[in-house]
């Protein structure tokens, strides 16, 4: 629903034995696929094999987002090891308390090339002339484009 007016077109891939199969990933992507978008572990608690996808995602020129759950990556390769490009997932089950459905912590992590086209600001770690720790805004969107992407989910 939020992409029907924006021109967005959604793809699914099927999964083959829990995970997406690859074949038929391999001709969902086209020269018109802007991205891929994976959840790893996915929706079946199963671990999806990224150095695969992400060869095969990058060899066609679109970008790959991975969908993670920042609990897992105690244990799993992290995002940058698998060489994607945008990596988001929900913070909340890292301890944030649920109260009438809410608050909740969404994370969104990328290369450092794309992040002048990210939205909102950046909020870097610095020290004054005391050494006092202090926060300082590094890097603030002004211009917002529009893009349409098309996400293939597996």
């Amino acid at each position: 629903t939020y992409t029907k007016e924006c021109g967005v077109e959604i793809i699914f891939c099927p999964a083959k034995d829990g995970v997406v199969d690859l074949n038929v990933l391999r001709d969902l992507i086209d020269g018109d696929t802007s991205c891929v978008c994976i959840q790893h572990p996915n929706f079946y608690g199963y671990l999806e094999r990224m150095s695969e996808i992400e060869q095969l995602v990058h060899s066609k020129n679109a970008l790959l987002i991975s969908v993670v759950d920042p609990i897992s990556l105690g244990i799993i390769a992290p995002p940058g090891e698998y060489n994607t490009d945008i990596a988001v997932g929900e913070g909340q089950v890292m301890g944030v308390p649920q109260g009438f459905g809410g608050p909740l912590l969404g994370i969104f992590a990328s290369r450092k090339n794309f992040a002048r086209f990210l939205p909102g600001r950046i909020v870097g770690e610095t020290t004054d002339v005391e050494g006092k720790r202090g926060y300082v805004l590094t890097l603030q969107k002004i211009i917002s484009t529009p893009h349409s992407f098309v996400y293939v989910w597996g």
